[in-house]
């Protein structure tokens, strides 16, 4: 008999496929059985509820660990947050479709909105898309930044490498930023984007010549193993209780160890 808790949810996914495990047995090594979520069919698997900042009726707001992905891309992966947001649905004997508000990077860790019915989604999704929303974010980059600034430059498409870029024919793109801590040729900056574009932050600080720390992408290979950033902070009116409301998230300890504390 295999050991259920010391493999990896790809091969519990096979093993499933294969007919060689139960839902009894999964259930007995602490893992939810294999469902399949009535909209997408998705297998399901993962622990979120350590990770909720906030839950109501309307809303869910969790800490998105890092290298995790938004949504499957197929019905065998397991490790993304749409498998562990029904999962943690399932324990709680919840009963909604998932629709997250916003996303974030593969890398980026903070705080993700998901909105538990059609009218909470299309309400947040609106505020969002019209920049009604405050969004904040600490990143770690290389050089030293000493002031304040904004950086108020457009965005688009590369069509020739498929990245992000500052051109003065892409979309608009504000980012406010200032030091928050400096060390060893480097700066923890407290970002805030007052724009919602595709790797915004890294692609303005890049421009800059201050690249994140792990960012390959818009940067250099280095010696970390992630893009260093994450989204500490976001607020937004209840869209049923019409207060404004804040959701923050402490900075991970990967974060934490680079910058010393």
């Amino acid at each position: 008999m295999v050991d259920l808790k010391t493999i990896t949810d790809e091969e519990i996914v096979e093993l499933i496929k294969q007919g060689v495990v139960t839902n009894a047995e999964l259930t007995d090594a602490g893992i939810c059985p294999t469902c399949f979520d009535n909209e997408h069919g998705n297998v399901l698997f993962g622990d979120i509820s350590n990770k909720i900042l906030y839950e109501d009726d309307y809303l869910l707001v969790v800490s998105k660990p890092e290298k995790t992905i938004i949504y499957p891309e197929n019905k065998v992966q397991a490790k993304t947050m749409a498998n562990y947001i029904v999962n943690y649905y399932i324990k709680t004997n919840q009963n909604h479709t998932i629709r997250h508000v916003h996303r974030l990077d593969f890398d980026t860790t903070g705080c993700l909105v998901y909105a538990k019915d059609i009218f909470t989604h299309s309400y947040l999704s609106n505020a969002f898309e019209k920049n009604e929303t405050k969004k904040e974010y600490k990143a770690i980059v290389y050089g030293i930044i000493d002031t304040a600034e904004k950086i108020n430059l457009p965005i688009s498409r590369n069509r020739h490498n498929n990245l992000m870029m500052v051109t003065k024919n892409g979309s608009d793109a504000l980012t406010i930023y200032k030091p928050h801590k400096t060390f060893d040729n480097k700066t923890l900056v407290d970002v805030e984007i007052k724009t919602g574009r595709t790797h915004q932050i890294r692609v303005h600080m890049s421009y800059l010549k201050h690249p994140l720390l792990g960012d390959e992408m818009y940067g250099s290979k280095d010696e970390y193993k992630r893009v260093m950033l994450h989204c500490c902070h976001i607020g937004f009116i209840h869209p049923i209780y019409k207060y404004w409301i804040d959701f923050y998230d402490e900075l991970p300890q990967d974060m934490k160890k680079i910058i010393g504390e």
